[in-house]
């Protein structure tokens, strides 16, 4: 699996030193395989929405967002699964309690067990979430944070974070996290130090294109970034509008950045384990997305 060294360079010390940049801690790579490990341990049981592995799952990102002095809350919503079953869904919250928020997403609930056979869900979307608990603590009042439920009910969760959470408020952007863990898929075999920006050309950012900031700084970390899925329009399409939870805002007129590194041969199988992850390789991807996002932070 390939590999690539996280150095702390020149460049990188210089911008650490400017005002608003965030600083990346060396540790993260294992600390993503920590948090990956345990979501997609047989203790969480898949993760499925109404189970107790979802709860053991609920618990685990509020623990971790607590132990980092952030305010969590859990909101219960009700959701129905494909035999028309009720489902209590658990969508977990850090909310800065800004009228127009950046909303930073990733969706924590998996296929689960099914015919005996445990679906560990470890970069579908175990990633996401242990990025998003990696990032978090940097991010301030501009923000809403949300781990969602019942992303495979009709993305359930999303529609209950915009109609409860967010009544009443417009967010300016919204920013899914959604299976970035792997390289097992790359675009072109010759870079598999990748990350894929899908709506990133529709969105501004410090008043430039989303795109262009965000070209500017995969390069100081030797990653390709793509603007397109798999360089197929539509498939781009396909994604951006109709798979993921923030499918769920864009319909309401909301622009959205979906971070992912793609499906491979793993994805929403028995197979997709957390030792199947490129921790060096995740790890400054969520610095990309850490660096990008604290440029919507307002200064004050």
């Amino acid at each position: 699996m390939p590999k690539i060294s996280i150095k702390l360079t020149l460049i990188s010390l210089l911008l650490a030193g400017e005002a608003g940049a965030a600083v990346f801690s060396p540790d993260r790579p294992q600390a993503l395989e920590r948090h990956v490990e345990f979501l997609s341990d047989s203790i969480c049981a898949g993760r499925r929405s109404g189970t107790p592995g979802s709860v053991e799952a609920c618990s685990y990102i509020i623990r971790t967002l607590e132990g980092r002095g952030l305010k969590a809350e859990a909101h219960a919503f009700v959701c129905a699964d494909a035999d028309g079953n009720q489902i209590i869904g658990r969508n977990v919250v850090v909310d800065g309690g800004a009228s127009d928020p950046v909303v930073v997403i990733a969706g924590y609930d998996g296929y689960g067990v099914a015919d005996g056979r445990l679906f560990p869900g470890a970069d579908a979307n175990a990633s996401g979430v242990a990025a998003l608990l990696e990032i978090a603590p940097s991010l301030k009042g501009d923000f809403v944070i949300a781990f969602l439920d019942c992303r495979l009910m009709r993305y359930g969760g999303a529609a209950d974070l915009l109609q409860t959470t967010l009544k009443g408020r417009r967010p300016r952007l919204v920013v899914n996290l959604d299976c970035i863990g792997t390289t097992l898929a790359p675009v072109h075999r010759t870079w598999p130090e990748f990350l894929i920006a899908l709506g990133a050309k529709q969105c501004a950012c410090a008043g430039k294109p989303a795109s262009a900031v965000l070209e500017e700084i995969c390069a100081r970390h030797d990653i390709h970034v793509y603007f397109d899925y798999y360089q197929s329009r539509d498939f781009t399409e396909l994604f951006y509008r109709r798979i993921g939870d923030h499918t769920v805002f864009v319909s309401a007129g909301v622009n959205a950045v979906v971070f992912t590194s793609g499906v491979t041969m793993n994805t929403n199988r028995t197979t997709d384990g957390f030792t199947t992850l490129d921790y060096p390789v995740f790890a400054a991807r969520v610095d990309i997305i850490e660096e990008f996002l604290k440029k919507y932070e307002r200064r004050r």
